[in-house]
């Protein structure tokens, strides 16, 4: 995605830099749905095809299960650090970067933990994943705006 985007920003193509980042877009929520939909049915084999524990494999297909409603947000928040990197924003992209990881994910694992213990850091990928994709959408629609709003 990044080449496509990135030549057709530097040649000033928006309508179709945007036509593309669009289609990327769908094409990756559509794969993580549908891999994620496969993990979740099975997730137990997948967990048991590397250990050999019950109780092992049935907290590992939790974790799974509990991953695979992250994905689609996750996909989408490396989506728009894809983009800026494409559309030389590299400072958002990494600012970006920082807010998923230092912001969201660790505080939100931390408290979760405390909260709900397992049960917690099961789901605190889901919730720090969809605050940093509302977060990332919000950048991409601002850039978006003035990067196309710009060529007129």
């Amino acid at each position: 995605m990044v080449p496509l985007i990135g030549y057709n920003f530097g040649s000033r193509n928006f309508s179709r830099m945007n036509d593309f980042s669009t289609l990327a877009r769908n094409v990756i929520i559509g794969f993580s749905v549908f891999c994620s939909v496969l993990f979740w049915i099975f997730a137990r084999q997948i967990v048991g095809a590397f250990i050999d524990n019950a109780e092992t494999i049935r907290l590992g297909a939790e974790f799974l299960r509990g991953r695979c409603f992250a994905l689609p947000f996750m996909m989408i928040g490396y989506h728009v650090v894809n983009y800026m990197n494409a559309v030389n924003k590299g400072k958002i992209s990494f600012l970006l970067a920082i807010i998923r990881h230092l912001l969201l994910i660790i505080p939100i694992m931390l408290i979760m933990n405390i909260i709900w213990g397992l049960n917690g850091l099961v789901w605190s990928q889901l919730i720090s994943d969809a605050a940093n994709a509302l977060v990332a959408c919000l950048f991409m629609s601002k850039i978006g705006r003035s990067i196309t709003g710009s060529a007129k």
